[in-house]
């Protein structure tokens, strides 16, 4: 296993352990709502339509649909990092996830929230497994001609 590989497996599960420890605090008082909460909300609660929950908040809205989104496109992202063939997918990927992840801390200050530990885990593991590759600029993810 090289270095890179074990980067990349490092990531992943700290990707992972994100979503079993408090993401949000400030909105229950239990402690706040896991990963796995945040991202299942994220994900689900836009597809519901603009109407209902967030009467006119479009900035939230918004906020909220890119944030549901960063996890299946990391997926596909992490899959691609392992993969030496579309290496332009992986780095535009990339680059879409780091701009996206903003995103969440908009919603974090609508929802009159805060970021807790598992929020930093999640970027983190997510940066870990995007630039664990020794692959960095778009020149580089170009094929070469044989």
């Amino acid at each position: 296993m090289t270095r890179y590989q074990k980067i990349w497996a490092v990531g992943v599960a700290v990707y992972i352990l994100s979503f079993f420890v408090p993401a949000m605090g400030g909105t229950r008082e239990s402690g706040g709502a896991p990963g796995y909460s945040c991202a299942w909300y994220a994900f689900v609660l836009p597809l519901r339509g603009f109407d209902g929950y967030f009467q006119s908040e479009h900035l939230e809205y918004f906020s909220l649909l890119v944030s549901g989104w960063i996890n299946p496109v990391f997926i596909a992202a992490a899959v691609l990092a392992l993969s030496r063939k579309l290496g332009r997918l992986f780095v535009v990927l990339r680059a879409a996830l780091v701009v996206m992840i903003p995103f969440c801390w908009v919603v974090y200050y609508k929802e009159e929230s805060y970021p807790r530990e598992g929020h930093f885990l999640w970027i983190l593991g997510m940066l870990l497994v995007l630039f664990s590759q020794r692959r960095t600029k778009l020149s580089e993810a170009r094929p070469h001609p044989a």
